[in-house]
C-alpha cells in the first residue's frame, strides 16, 4: 500500500510538471508564431528559467489536505483563503 501511495504522489508530481511544461511550450509557440510580444516571452522566460534549471524539491502532503505547510511561505505575510 505504501508503494502505491508513493507512486500516486509521484504520478501527480510528474503530471504537474508536464502540465507546466506544456503551458510553457504553448507560450513559446505563440510567441514564435507572432501571437504574443517578444517582451512578454522574455518576462516569462526570466521567471521560468530558474525553475526549469533548478526545480524545487517536491513537498509531500496528506491526501485531502490543503497541501504542504511550505505553501504558506509562498505568500507570507499574506495567507491562503482555504475555507478554514
Amino acid at each position: 500500500m505504501a508503494v502505491e501511495a508513493d507512486l500516486a504522489v509521484l504520478a501527480e508530481g510528474v503530471a504537474s510538471i508536464l502540465g507546466l511544461a506544456l503551458a510553457f511550450l504553448g507560450v513559446v509557440g505563440s510567441a514564435w508564431l507572432g501571437w504574443h510580444e517578444a517582451d512578454g516571452l522574455a518576462a516569462v522566460w526570466k521567471v521560468a528559467e530558474p525553475l526549469l534549471s533548478m526545480p524545487p524539491q517536491i513537498q509531500l502532503y496528506a491526501p485531502g489536505s490543503w497541501g504542504p505547510a511550505q505553501a504558506r511561505d509562498l505568500i507570507a505575510p499574506g495567507r491562503w483563503l482555504l475555507g478554514e
